[in-house]
Protein backbone atom coordinates (compact mmCIF):
# COMPACT_ATOMS: atom_id res chain seq x y z
CA UNK A 1 0.00 0.00 0.00
CA UNK A 2 2.65 2.33 1.08
CA UNK A 3 4.16 1.99 -2.70
CA UNK A 4 1.11 3.10 -4.35
CA UNK A 5 0.38 6.26 -2.04
CA UNK A 6 4.07 6.88 -2.97
CA UNK A 7 3.38 6.90 -6.78
CA UNK A 8 0.39 8.80 -6.25
CA UNK A 9 1.57 11.30 -4.28
CA UNK A 10 4.21 11.24 -6.85
CA UNK A 11 1.70 11.91 -9.49
CA UNK A 12 -0.32 14.45 -8.14
CA UNK A 13 3.32 16.63 -7.03
CA UNK A 14 4.50 16.31 -10.40
CA UNK A 15 0.91 17.65 -12.27
CA UNK A 16 0.87 20.34 -10.07
CA UNK A 17 4.56 21.54 -10.77
CA UNK A 18 3.60 21.30 -14.19
CA UNK A 19 0.42 23.73 -14.27
CA UNK A 20 2.56 25.94 -12.11
CA UNK A 21 5.39 26.19 -15.26
CA UNK A 22 2.45 26.70 -17.77
CA UNK A 23 1.17 29.47 -15.72
CA UNK A 24 4.84 31.39 -15.22
CA UNK A 25 5.43 30.72 -18.91
CA UNK A 26 3.71 33.35 -20.14
CA UNK A 27 4.52 35.74 -17.36
CA UNK A 28 7.76 37.43 -18.69
CA UNK A 29 5.81 39.49 -20.84
CA UNK A 30 4.13 41.11 -17.74
CA UNK A 31 7.63 42.60 -17.20
CA UNK A 32 9.64 43.17 -20.07
CA UNK A 33 11.07 45.98 -21.42
CA UNK A 34 10.30 46.58 -24.90
CA UNK A 35 12.59 49.65 -25.81
CA UNK A 36 15.48 47.81 -23.61
CA UNK A 37 14.85 44.02 -25.22
CA UNK A 38 14.88 45.39 -28.90
CA UNK A 39 17.75 47.14 -28.14
CA UNK A 40 19.62 44.73 -26.40
CA UNK A 41 18.46 42.51 -29.26
CA UNK A 42 20.16 44.65 -31.80
CA UNK A 43 23.51 45.37 -30.10
CA UNK A 44 23.46 41.63 -29.53
CA UNK A 45 23.15 41.20 -33.86
CA UNK A 46 19.53 39.86 -33.76
CA UNK A 47 17.84 42.73 -35.63
CA UNK A 48 14.48 40.22 -36.25
CA UNK A 49 11.31 41.97 -35.75
CA UNK A 50 8.76 40.32 -33.65
CA UNK A 51 5.32 39.03 -35.30
CA UNK A 52 2.59 37.03 -34.28
CA UNK A 53 1.13 34.03 -35.47
CA UNK A 54 -1.71 31.40 -34.73
CA UNK A 55 -3.77 29.04 -36.69
CA UNK A 56 -5.73 32.34 -38.07
CA UNK A 57 -3.13 35.35 -37.85
CA UNK A 58 0.67 36.16 -39.09
CA UNK A 59 0.95 39.52 -39.00
CA UNK A 60 4.35 41.95 -37.94
CA UNK A 61 2.93 45.20 -36.48
CA UNK A 62 4.30 48.00 -37.78
CA UNK A 63 4.98 46.51 -40.82
CA UNK A 64 3.09 46.93 -44.47
CA UNK A 65 2.20 43.12 -45.83
CA UNK A 66 4.06 43.55 -49.08
CA UNK A 67 7.18 43.48 -47.08
CA UNK A 68 9.04 40.11 -47.89
CA UNK A 69 10.42 39.18 -44.34
CA UNK A 70 12.21 35.60 -44.70
CA UNK A 71 13.85 35.04 -41.63
CA UNK A 72 14.20 38.59 -40.25
CA UNK A 73 10.61 37.76 -38.32
CA UNK A 74 10.57 35.65 -34.79
CA UNK A 75 7.19 34.73 -33.79
CA UNK A 76 5.48 34.74 -30.51
CA UNK A 77 2.67 32.22 -30.97
CA UNK A 78 -1.21 33.31 -30.38
CA UNK A 79 -3.09 29.74 -29.80
CA UNK A 80 -6.94 29.81 -30.63
CA UNK A 81 -7.54 28.12 -27.50
CA UNK A 82 -6.81 29.87 -24.44
CA UNK A 83 -6.12 26.83 -21.31
CA UNK A 84 -5.25 29.50 -18.09
CA UNK A 85 -6.17 33.24 -16.99
CA UNK A 86 -2.13 33.11 -17.56
CA UNK A 87 -1.95 32.61 -21.58
CA UNK A 88 -5.23 35.16 -21.56
CA UNK A 89 -3.13 37.92 -20.36
CA UNK A 90 0.13 36.86 -22.60
CA UNK A 91 -2.32 36.82 -25.74
CA UNK A 92 -3.78 40.23 -24.37
CA UNK A 93 -0.47 41.62 -24.28
CA UNK A 94 1.30 40.50 -26.87
CA UNK A 95 0.90 42.05 -30.03
CA UNK A 96 1.30 45.64 -28.06
CA UNK A 97 4.79 44.07 -27.06
CA UNK A 98 5.29 43.01 -30.44
CA UNK A 99 4.42 46.82 -32.10
CA UNK A 100 6.45 48.62 -29.28
CA UNK A 101 9.35 46.38 -29.72
CA UNK A 102 9.40 46.50 -33.52
CA UNK A 103 8.87 50.61 -33.19
CA UNK A 104 11.81 50.86 -30.99
CA UNK A 105 13.80 48.16 -33.09
CA UNK A 106 12.91 50.00 -36.62
CA UNK A 107 13.40 53.16 -34.97
CA UNK A 108 17.51 51.95 -34.33
CA UNK A 109 17.17 50.19 -37.58
CA UNK A 110 16.78 53.54 -39.76
CA UNK A 111 19.34 55.62 -37.14
CA UNK A 112 22.16 53.22 -38.20
CA UNK A 113 20.87 53.78 -41.80
CA UNK A 114 19.51 50.06 -42.35
CA UNK A 115 16.31 49.23 -44.82
CA UNK A 116 13.45 47.72 -42.82
CA UNK A 117 11.49 46.48 -45.62
CA UNK A 118 12.73 44.16 -48.49
CA UNK A 119 9.81 44.55 -50.70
Amino acid sequence: MSIIRVIVISLLASSCSVSENSETEFDWILVADQKEDAILSASNGDLRLIGLSGMFLSEVPLMDKSCEYGSNVRYLKIDDVIDSYAERKYQTIAPVYAEMYNHHLIKYLRQEGVEVCNS
